[in-house]
């Protein structure tokens, strides 16, 4: 019994795609090379370095939000992001930022965190960058 011919249409938002199985050989591939936004790979970079950085971002410590995190968080909320409710003045463990970045993709933590790196988010970014560059991610800049 032979099974039927079938046509597979690929139609992703991103207009590309690439099909593999685990450890085998590439099955098909479409704009595999093709630049465009980094989206939820910045959100996955600022766990990363939250997560490797322990003597900055103790699970535990603390931070509170600042007037300027709080307008981002309203700002996003404008542009329908995805965020979590901050208000200035609020107290926030790393961990609940960690959890907010990561589960409901809150864009508004990833910035409070980056605001806390020694040297505030410029330096965050300029770190998100030398990092992508150390993993080989030759085509990722923040």
């Amino acid at each position: 019994m032979a099974l039927p011919a079938v046509t597979w249409h690929w139609h992703t938002t991103a207009e590309s795609a690439l099909v593999g199985v685990n450890g085998g050989p590439i099955l098909f591939m479409k704009n595999s090379q093709m630049e465009r936004p980094i989206a939820s790979t910045t959100k996955i970079m600022t766990a990363y370095l939250v997560l490797t950085h322990p003597a900055i971002y103790p699970l535990s410590r603390i931070v509170t939000i600042t007037p300027k995190e709080a307008a981002n968080d309203q700002k996003g909320l404008i542009k329908a992001d995805s965020e979590v409710p901050l208000r200035a003045g609020e107290r926030v463990t790393v961990r609940d930022l960690l959890w907010a970045l990561m589960l409901p993709s809150a864009d508004d933590a990833a910035w409070v965190l980056a605001d806390h790196w020694p040297g505030g988010s410029e330096a965050f970014i300029r770190q998100m960058n030398r990092t992508a560059r150390q993993l080989h991610m030759d085509h990722t800049h923040y």
